[in-house]
């Protein structure tokens, strides 16, 4: 088996191939990028931080969780959009991790994104 380096420097979350490349986030620094079989690479939403996760969509968007809930990306045209950032009347702070349902739903843990950011615990939490 071989392994070869794809990049190098971010802090990577994630992870989700699409059948010509895989697709990967930085919390940290920010952005999505999709690295392509050939090696090159292609950044979207260079500004958006705190991704938890990616999923494809049926359509072939890209779902993408963070602060503020799920928006959906078009690699074609770069365009974005709000999925969901909102619970029965009430903002969504954050979205980490989430996964489709046989039903083409979606399952998915919301997070305090905000209170992480200034060091606080996350609302809900107890603090150790």
């Amino acid at each position: 088996m071989k392994f070869e380096e794809v990049t190098r420097g971010l802090y990577l979350e994630g992870l989700c191939p699409d059948g010509e490349g895989v697709w990967v986030a930085d919390p940290v620094r920010g952005g999505i990028r999709h690295v392509a079989a050939d090696g090159s690479t292609r950044e979207y939403l260079p500004d958006k931080q705190w991704i938890g996760s990616l999923m494809l969509n049926s359509d072939g968007r890209l779902l993408v969780s963070g602060e503020g809930g799920i928006l959906w990306l078009d690699r074609a045209t770069a365009a974005t959009g709000v999925l969901i950032d909102g619970i029965d009347g009430q903002a969504i702070p954050g979205v980490n991790e989430m996964v489709a349902d046989s039903e083409g739903g979606i399952y998915f843990g919301t997070i305090d994104i905000p209170a992480i950011a200034r060091g606080e615990p996350p609302i809900g939490t107890t603090p150790r």
